[in-house]
């Protein structure tokens, strides 16, 4: 479709009227205050347009619409499935379409022997669970299901390319179906109670010196820990596991009862009974309040839950298909219900140690858990010992490293050296066998700013992940070389990395006082 200056400038306008209404409510001042301003940018704009017309652009018809290139792109399509790699989303995977299907097919146990975590539905037909969920929707949630989402989920799988052999990540994709707005209603509401419990055990932390909770969402508290070990140099161990069954193997009886007891343990004592969720956010409201939001009490919560995993129904063809075993990957709710599952068990085990054994207690303080990845640090090997006593014996938790001065967590390689746990950026798809696109090409259809400001946002990155001016400087030298190679300009390079730099204080953490930093990197 043809660029339009005249529809850009309509919707320019009709922005710039929607923020003085915002602005005059906000402020109290009549819209007749905005008319000059209005004015000044209406004149920018008018100039930007009259210069875009003196460079008259030739329409170029899409290649993809040329008749040789659609008949090659069906042939591919005949024969292959076009599938995104895990853990480089941005690459694809041309797959042989016989096998992609075979591999579905074992998972779903209609090829080979049978699985428990799935069941063929065959005394109902997918139409029939649409129009149950159209209906449960609207009386048990008072929610009307768009009729953009009266589907149900497909599955699919994605290879996993970073592991020998290559195995597979099968995800239910539920982006339109009919329990959609439910799954985000109730995803709003447990990261709510994520936040709530953290702050609640951060205060608990504080008073009895007890750690009770290990979820992180980044790898800043991991860092932190890091750099406190430096001054007493008292790295002495550190361990990494990983749960290789966690999305498969929870008993839905078990998830609903340990989510139930979450859910009681946010409200209890609480001075406020409801939830009302507004899109992606989720508050607490007083009972006389009135909202237009969807509000939630305790008991709908519950139930919400109850429905959500009993209803975890996707298709594959003309087949129906329920997750019985499980929490559907690719569902909204799915990393809070995961994360919530194996915290409620870390916390109560380690509620019941330290009435019996307060220094063992304290030997959890550094462990971190990122959904399905854990790592421990200066535990004594007290984790390893003991998670078989943590955790249900459904779960199956994996240890990744073999020695323990070094191992990896989320995207830092952290290692041992003289004492001092040192870190440098770890990234999965260095170890690919084939070419990783990372970050964008020159000749893409980007601004100009954007694409050197993505080289520098990756420098600091890896800054920010590496205690080592050494190391540091080796990694960027890497994505400098690459980029290079991407058409980027070193010049421009240097200078936008040299302000992402000096904005961030990177010079102060390597103990550089000049940009001599920077420059060493394309020498």
């Amino acid at each position: 479709m043809p660029f339009s200056c005249i529809n850009a400038k309509t919707h320019i306008l009709d922005g710039i009227d929607k923020c003085i209404n915002t602005w005059s409510d906000k402020v109290g001042l009549h819209k007749t205050a905005f008319k000059e301003w209005k004015h000044t940018i209406t004149a920018k704009v008018d100039k930007r347009i009259s210069s875009l017309k003196v460079k008259r652009h030739k329409h170029c018809p899409s290649i993809l619409k040329d008749k040789s290139v659609t008949e090659c792109l069906s042939e591919l399509q005949s024969k292959y499935v076009m599938v995104p790699i895990d853990k480089a989303a941005n690459n694809v995977a041309f797959v042989c379409k016989r096998y992609y299907a075979l591999v579905l097919l074992k998972e779903l146990g209609l090829v080979g022997s049978s699985t428990s975590t799935y069941s063929n539905i065959s005394q109902h037909t997918p139409d029939d669970i649409i129009n149950r969920h159209q209906i449960e929707m609207k009386s048990k949630f008072n929610i009307s299901v768009p009729d953009s989402m009266l589907s149900l989920p497909d599955i699919y799988w994605t290879p996993k390319l970073h592991k020998t052999p290559v195995k597979s990540r099968f995800i239910i994709a539920s982006k339109r179906c009919t329990i959609k707005v439910l799954s985000k209603h109730v995803s709003s509401v447990f990261s709510l109670f994520q936040k709530q419990i953290e702050t609640y055990h951060n205060k608990a932390h504080f008073y009895s010196g007890i750690k009770s909770n290990w979820i992180v969402q980044n790898r800043e508290p991991v860092i932190r820990a890091v750099n406190n070990s430096h001054a007493r140099r008292s790295a002495k161990c550190l361990s990494s596991y990983d749960f290789s069954t966690l999305y498969t193997k929870i008993p839905h009886d078990k998830l609903i009862v340990v989510l139930n007891k979450i859910i009681d343990f946010v409200f209890k004592g609480g001075t406020r009974s409801k939830i009302s969720v507004y899109g992606r956010n989720a508050s607490w409201v007083l009972d006389k309040r009135k909202t237009d939001r969807n509000v939630y009490t305790k008991e709908l919560i519950t139930e919400s839950v109850s429905y959500l995993i009993k209803n975890s129904y996707f298709k594959l063809g003309d087949k129906l298909f329920r997750q019985d075993i499980g929490i559907p990957m690719g569902s909204d709710p799915a990393p809070a219900f995961a994360n919530l599952f194996l915290y409620h068990y870390e916390s109560t085990w380690l509620n019941s140690v330290k009435k019996t054994n307060h220094v063992l207690a304290r030997k959890f303080g550094q462990v971190f858990r990122y959904i399905d990845d854990l790592l421990a640090l200066n535990d004594g090997q007290s984790f390893d010992t003991f998670y078989r006593d943590i955790y249900p014996e459904e779960l199956q938790l994996n240890k990744e490293n073999e020695n323990e001065d070094s191992t990896n967590f989320l995207d830092l390689h952290i290692r041992i050296e003289d004492g001092v746990f040192t870190t440098r950026l770890f990234d999965k798809r260095d170890h690919f066998g084939f070419n990783i696109t990372r970050l964008p090409f020159k000749d893409s259809n980007i601004p100009y700013n954007m694409f050197y400001s993505s080289i520098a946002a990756e420098c600091l990155r890896i800054c920010r992940a590496t205690s080592s001016k050494m190391h540091a400087t080796a990694s960027i030298k890497k994505v400098v070389t690459r980029m290079i190679k991407q058409g980027a300009d070193p010049s421009k390079m240097e200078s936008c990395i040299s302000k992402m730099f000096n904005r961030h204080d990177i010079n102060n953490k390597f103990g550089v006082n000049d940009n001599s930093f920077v420059g060493q990197l394309f020498r």
